[in-house]
């Protein structure tokens, strides 16, 4: 079995809103499908891919994971950053 989560968010409207993220889903969609031979892959996008949906979905992409399987996730939008709990990072934060 090979399954996928894809997201891609814009932020739209927002004062941190980013041109390619939607775009970027698109295009790893057509290459999992394409080039992998993916058929199972669910896409959130803007406004879909709320912290509630992605995370149900991603619960949904492990549930029954057999050995073998590939399961993918990508997305595309901000991340933020965290501290940094076992000082590898200069800056005191980690990146997600």
């Amino acid at each position: 079995m090979k399954k996928a989560l894809i997201v891609g968010i814009n932020y739209i409207g927002t004062p941190s809103e980013l041109r390619g993220c939607v775009n970027d889903a698109n295009i790893m969609n057509s290459l999992l499908r394409d080039q992998y031979g993916f058929e199972d892959i669910k896409m959130l996008l803007d406004g879909e891919a709320t912290t509630a949906n992605m995370l149900a979905e991603l619960n949904a992409l492990v549930s029954g994971a057999a050995p073998g399987d590939t399961l993918f996730f990508h997305y595309s939008g901000h991340g933020s950053q965290m501290v940094d709990k076992n000082g590898e990072e200069n800056d005191g934060l980690d990146e997600i």
